[in-house]
């Protein structure tokens, strides 16, 4: 004996209502697909502009260190002319100093005599 299966029975054809809500789905599904295809080419297309942006400032940086560098090298060899050494900013001859030994003597207080308290 075979063993009894369940009747086979046929796909039911889609309905015209389910036609339609497939065809809405499938149409939101193909506008999002678009949708986000278009941001990514945009931020695509950003990526690019600030990538160009970010080189062109590097190379400005570049250029305003070089003179940067420039002018304080311009700088440190006008200040070595200019700078002098301390030594010879003092003058020739040193002013003598008068003192010939004439000061005020001071003397230390003596203790005082047992007679004199």
């Amino acid at each position: 004996q075979e063993p009894s299966s369940p009747p086979h029975h046929p796909p039911c054809p889609p309905q015209p209502q389910d036609a339609e809500v497939l065809s809405f789905l499938f149409q939101q599904v193909l506008d999002t697909c678009f949708a986000l295809a278009r941001r990514v080419e945009g931020l695509e297309n950003d990526k690019a502009a600030q990538q160009l942006e970010i080189v062109k400032l590097k190379a400005r940086v570049k250029k305003l260190e070089n003179i940067n560098m420039v002018k304080s090298s311009k700088l440190r060899r006008r200040k070595e002319v200019v700078i002098r050494d301390p030594e010879e900013e003092l003058p020739s001859e040193t002013p003598k100093v008068k003192d010939k030994g004439k000061g005020i003597l001071i003397e230390a207080p003596k203790p005082m005599k047992k007679k004199d308290q």
